[in-house]
């Protein structure tokens, strides 16, 4: 699996239990536009189309206990 950023890491964690990116953005203390490109980062590193698949990916891979 693409290794992450500790940030990515913690926005991975916050998407896999189905936060907005408004909700991200306001539990980590980041802009939406951060969080997006966070997000998009996250998405590209895991080959995933959609947040789902990559929240899926994770939990089925047990990267984020």
């Amino acid at each position: 699996m693409a290794s992450l950023t500790a940030r990515e890491h913690e926005v991975l964690a916050l998407l896999r239990s189905g936060k907005s990116n408004a909700e991200i953005s306001g539990e980590l203390l980041l802009t939406e536009a951060m969080v997006k490109g966070y997000v998009t980062a996250i998405l590209l590193k895991l080959n995933s189309r959609n947040r789902v698949k990559a929240a899926l990916l994770v939990f089925q891979s047990g990267m984020l206990m």
